[in-house]
């Protein structure tokens, strides 16, 4: 059948690879594969999942080198694992924290959440800047309520604030002339007392329609050593088509982030491609790679161990 032709302006959908075979795929559409640039994220879920390794992590990964953006309103960062969380994706940049504290009257206070949100998102306006992580929204705090009174009621003060900040910068990111990513961390909320039980993410409707992108990450297998994988269930995908509810996996470190590298390990016993007997060594074919812990170790080193996690990412570059 003869298609219609589209004339007039559009976004320019660029992609780039996550380094995450199955999430690449989870996001795909027609043939295109990776994580669409241009675009407004927002992952949500419970505490613990890994909801901020896996934003630290692609943020990281539309350029290997320029700058990020981190607007940490939990103003409980480690530096060092930011850096370790980031550099699990190749980059080697400036990583640009913003700050929560401001000197008035010769005291240290906080600052407020909206200036910290609109510095962070008028950054992604400078050239050498790719990405900006917001984390979280579930801990944003309006002026009006961090300065009133603990009684008086604040109804939706957040969601408007966090509606002006995403609609600022939908537009520019439509047409910015490099591709750019600006990602929102969010905490899920049960519903208590309604007619229908499930749950809701802070921060109104506006961030809901106007990300590109939702994924949903949820608690997957842990083990011993802390490590533990978890599932990404894409809610909406806007440069998709009509396919929600895709699933990926990605495996986390403590201390370091998303490990690709395990990911991969993990994708390859999804699909076939390895065998992980219980209790028993990892085998690919004739090939007996150990046990799960002693790829883990390897994969705190990735540099220094390139080889020995190849045919695992040979394995899932081969399947259709």
């Amino acid at each position: 059948m003869e298609r219609p032709t589209v004339e007039g302006d559009s976004p320019d959908v660029s992609r780039v690879g996550t380094g995450l075979w199955s999430l690449d795929r989870a996001l795909s559409f027609q043939g295109d594969t990776g994580m669409p640039l241009r675009s407004i994220y927002e992952l949500y879920g419970r505490p613990g999942y890994g909801k901020s390794s896996l934003a630290y992590y692609l943020v990281g990964r539309v350029k290997p080198t320029g700058k990020v953006v981190v607007a940490d309103l939990e103003a409980n960062l480690d530096k060092t694992f930011l850096g370790n969380a980031v550099g699990q994706s190749g980059f080697h940049g400036i990583i640009q924290t913003i700050d929560y504290s401001e000197i008035k009257d010769k005291k240290k206070h906080p600052r407020p959440h909206e200036n910290m949100c609109q510095e962070a998102v008028d950054m992604l306006l400078e050239d050498d800047v790719n990405e900006t992580v917001i984390d979280s929204i579930g801990a944003f705090t309006p002026i009006m309520e961090r300065e009133g009174d603990i009684e008086e009621a604040f109804m939706g003060q957040r969601a408007k604030r966090i509606a002006n900040l995403v609609r600022r910068s939908v537009a520019w990111l439509r047409v910015t002339d490099d591709p750019k990513l600006l990602i929102f961390v969010n905490h899920v909320h049960d519903l208590i007392g309604g007619p229908v039980k499930g749950h809701s993410t802070p921060g109104g409707n506006t961030l809901k329609y106007l990300a590109n992108n939702r994924l949903w990450v949820l608690s997957g297998e842990h083990f011993d050593d802390g490590s533990f994988l978890a599932e990404i269930r894409v809610e909406k995908l806007k440069y998709g088509g009509t396919a929600p509810w895709r699933t990926s996996t990605f495996y986390v470190i403590p201390g370091l982030g998303v490990s690709p590298e395990m990911s991969a390990v993990f994708d390859c016993f999804e699909v076939g491609k390895a065998e992980r007997p219980k209790g028993g060594r990892i085998k690919m074919g004739d090939k007996n790679f150990g046990y799960l812990k002693d790829l883990v170790e390897a994969a705190k080193e990735p540099e220094h161990n390139k080889a020995r996690f190849k045919p695992f990412f040979d394995a899932l570059s081969e399947t259709p």
